[in-house]
């Protein structure tokens, strides 16, 4: 190794290490400038991949100094044997350099390996579960440059100059003693690719087709943790591989699969030497190797042509049909259940449908039901957004509505659908689903549109899913997307969750008056069964006072009496008054006759015997007036008796004593 080779083997890491530093940074701008993941994926993965050219930095110049190292020793050794030496110095003493060399590549070459390798598969694994959340619907989030122009030149303005660097260096990889390069000529291709990446996926993103360049977000990430693994998993292998003296060992960052981008025409020797490298002999030559070569191609061969042979068969199902594609154009009947043949591919191909499953699409709100909410009016029971309909307001259709008014209404409709015609299935789009989706929305729109809020919030609901499976069937027919609509349900009406509140609380008004009303009702009932007998007697005999009252004096008097005969056939408490008025009016009337017919006595006995008359009476007065008295029996006379009294007692006074009468 002169000492040319030696300057451009130093030269050629330093200039790897500014091109992969110059790529990175310009991709760090590029990602600051667009703000696009992709550009930030490619930036940690060409700035991550800067350990090991400080490594070969390091590794040439010491290989310089070695080189001159061993110039001194042989000037040395020249001197000595002409005896004009004036000090002893062993040759162990001019080979320091060399020795840092085999400390470099025993030591920080791994160093710098597996470094590289677990920022790789770190950054690649934490790249990667973020952008697993950049497609779907967040993909239409993503930021796009301002001027793709622009950023497409600068893509590719750094892949030239990074691929002419590494072009140079996998040919000085070459020379004897510089093949450790080959392993940053790979890290720099690396960076090139993915800057002609990037600019192709702007390229296409200019043409309204941003997919490729948003999957770039999640493909740098996936690549970058399976190189990061290979460099780890050959770090390891490096232990345990078998070395012969005076072999110049590969960079254990080297990676077989990037230097295949440096050395694309050498794949078959790049292969033979990969394995002859790791088994430490050339297996490549042996028997074994030869044999599985000559052997390779017949059995590609026969695995090729087994693959086309299996391709012609079709194998269907009870429950399937299966179209035939002939390039790429649809055969216009399916096959049905059982064995069938076709063409191989790529000539035909074949895919098969399972036409008895029942699908199913949801329109309105409900796709995303939380199963663990109730469906109720005043809480959220979706996942996502909820999403309104208009409607039309309460008293706002009929001939002489004169206010028209709309309200919002939140739909969940489940409607479940078959395939009848698979090719027409096929044919009609190619989201046959989303369209059904899209038809469904439409007429239901149009149904909600068209009805009251009460009438869809009450008894409307039963009778809406029958009417919207008839409309969504017409449309269906109508777009030809060979589907039966088995079943339209309508899981739930309800107004927006701001407003749930208000409307609970005018349904209980509502529930409150009819209540009210049916409580009257019932009392009504009550009153006139109890007064009548029965609300239909009642309504009778309040329809007679009605006529009576309407006519004259004179002419009331059968009307009366056949009221009064009713009311008392009746059998309620109005018979009952009556009955009671004429029992007491001749209770009353026989008391008074008993009366007067007693006092004639009373007269008449007066007139035989009058003195006796007067004392019968008296006493006759004076026992009633005694019978409930307290009385005393006293024994002494008058004059002299003392008399004490308890006045808290009342009742207790003598009195004034009876005279009969004389």
């Amino acid at each position: 190794m002169n000492g040319d080779a030696v300057e451009r083997g130093v030269g050629g890491a330093l200039a790897g290490a500014v091109a992969q530093l110059a790529l990175g940074g310009a991709l760090l701008g590029l990602a600051f400038y667009t703000g696009h993941p992709a550009e930030y994926a490619g930036a940690w993965m060409t700035l991550a991949a800067f350990a090991p050219w400080l490594y070969l930095v390091v590794l040439m110049h010491q290989k310089r100094l070695a080189r001159l190292e061993a110039l001194d020793a042989e000037t040395l050794a020249k001197n000595s044997a002409e005896g004009a030496t004036l000090f002893e110095r062993g040759g162990d003493d001019l080979l320091a350099a060399r020795r840092r060399v085999g400390q470099l590549e025993r030591v920080a070459q791994p160093m710098a390996t597996v470094l590289t390798g677990l920022a790789w598969l770190v950054l690649g694994i934490y790249l990667a579960q973020r952008a697993r959340g950049y497609f779907g619907e967040k993909a239409e989030e993503l930021p796009l440059s301002d001027n793709l122009a622009v950023t497409m030149g600068l893509h590719a303005f750094c892949a030239f100059l990074g691929f002419a660097v590494a072009r140079y260096l996998a040919g000085l990889s070459k020379l004897p003693g510089f093949g450790v390069l080959r392993g940053g000529s790979g890290l720099l291709m690396a960076a090139v690719t993915v800057h002609v990446l990037l600019a192709l996926g702007h390229g296409i993103a200019s043409f309204e087709l941003p997919v490729p360049l948003h999957a770039l977000a999640l493909v740098l990430p996936l690549v970058m943790a399976v190189l990061g693994l290979e460099m780890l998993a050959t770090q390891v292998l490096e232990f345990y591989r078998p070395r012969r003296p005076g072999q110049e060992p590969r960079a254990s960052f080297d990676s077989r699969i990037l230097g295949l981008l440096t050395s694309p025409d050498g794949l078959a020797g790049a292969f033979r030497e990969a394995v002859n490298y790791q088994f430490g002999f050339e297996v490549t030559r042996s028997w074994f190797w030869k044999l599985l070569g000559r052997a390779a191609l017949p059995l590609f061969g026969f695995a090729v042509a087994v693959l086309l042979g299996l391709s012609c068969v079709v194998i269907v199902e009870p429950h399937q049909q299966a179209l035939v594609y002939r390039f790429g154009q649809l055969s216009p009947k399916p096959l049905g259940p059982g064995l069938s043949f076709k063409l191989p591919w790529p000539f035909e191909t074949s895919e098969t449908v399972d036409v008895t499953r029942v699908r199913e699409v949801f329109i309105g709100t409900g796709a995303d039901l939380d199963p663990t909410k109730p469906i109720l009016w005043n809480n959220r029971h979706t996942k996502s957004e909820e999403t309104y309909m208009f409607t039309a307001a309460r008293g706002s259709i009929g001939p002489d509505t004169k206010v028209r008014g709309i309200s919002l209404i939140q739909v969940e409709v489940p409607v479940q659908f078959s395939i009848r015609d698979l090719a027409a299935y096929r044919q009609a789009s190619d989201d046959p689903d989303r369209v059904l989706k899209l038809l469904g929305e439409r007429e239901l729109s149009r149904f909600v549109l068209s009805e009251e809020e009460d009438q869809l919030l009450g008894a409307g609901r039963t009778t809406a899913g029958a009417l919207l499976k008839k409309r969504i069937q017409a449309a269906a027919d109508k777009a030809k997307l060979g589907v039966d609509v088995v079943f339209v349900g309508v899981s739930s009406f309800h107004p927006p969750m701001e407003t749930a509140e208000a409307y609970l609380q005018s349904v209980n008004a509502l529930a409150e008056k009819e209540s009210t009303i049916q409580t009257a009702l019932k009392d009504e009932i009550e009153k006139l069964s109890k007064a009548a007998g029965s609300p239909q007697a009642a309504q009778g005999i309040l329809d007679r006072l009605t006529k009576l009252s309407a006519l004259p004096q004179e002419k009331r008097a059968d009307l009366e009496t056949d009221l009064e005969h009713s009311i008392e056939q009746s059998g309620g408490e109005a018979a009952a008054k009556i009955a009671r008025a004429r029992a007491t009016r001749w209770e009353r009337e026989y008391q008074e006759a008993g009366k007067a017919e007693r006092f004639t006595q009373e007269v008449h006995a007066y007139d035989l015997a009058p003195r006796l008359y007067k004392e019968r009476r008296y006493l006759e007065a004076f026992f009633e007036g005694l019978k409930e008295a307290r009385k005393y029996v006293i024994l002494a006379t008058r004059d002299k008796m003392t008399v004490r009294l308890d006045l808290k007692e009342e009742g207790l006074g003598l009195g004034t004593p009876l005279v009969p009468p004389k």
